[in-house]
C-alpha cells in the first residue's frame, strides 16, 4: 500500500485528492542535494498520511545513474518495523 501511494501522483483520484505522492514532478530533473533532500522530505510526508504508520525513520534518497533509490524504516502503530525501498527513475 505505500508503494503505491509513493507511485501514484497526488491529486490523481478525484475523490481522494490527497492520496499519493509528489514524486512524479522530479522526473527528468537533474540530481542535486536539493532535490534528493525534497524526495526524503515527499516520501516521509507521504508515508506518514497512512494511518496504519507511526514514524519514518532514516530516510535517504541516493542516486545511482539516472534513478534514485529511497530507503527507509516504516513503524507502524503496533510498532512492528520494516524497511521500504523504492526507485525513481528519473
Amino acid at each position: 500500500a505505500l508503494s503505491r501511494a509513493l507511485t501514484t501522483p497526488r491529486g490523481s483520484y478525484l475523490l481522494h485528492p490527497e492520496y499519493g505522492s509528489r514524486l512524479h514532478q522530479y522526473l527528468g530533473e537533474a540530481i542535486s542535494p536539493d532535490l534528493l533532500y525534497f524526495i526524503e522530505l515527499d516520501v516521509r510526508d507521504t508515508i506518514l498520511r497512512d494511518p496504519r504508520v507511526k514514524e519514518v525513520r532514516n530516510v535517504t534518497a541516493r542516486p545511482h545513474g539516472d534513478a534514485i533509490t529511497v530507503s527507509c524504516e516504516i513503524v507502524t502503530r503496533t510498532d512492528l518495523v520494516f524497511p521500504l525501498q523504492v526507485v525513481i527513475n528519473a
